[in-house]
């Protein structure tokens, strides 16, 4: 098995990277609900949530 192959089929960095997202989708909506205006950029930022 390779590299790349056991790094996607790991279920503790699938678990991460799929936080990841979730966190950023729902930060995207809530500042979206918030300021009525898209702002993509807050995906990637730090912070915005409550527990950070």
């Amino acid at each position: 098995m390779g590299f790349l192959e056991s790094l996607i089929t790991n279920r503790i960095i699938l678990s991460v990277i799929l936080a990841f997202v979730i966190t950023g989708i729902i930060k995207v909506i809530f500042d979206f609900i918030a300021n009525e205006k898209l702002n993509l950029k807050i995906f990637f930022s730090t912070g915005g949530m409550p527990s950070s």
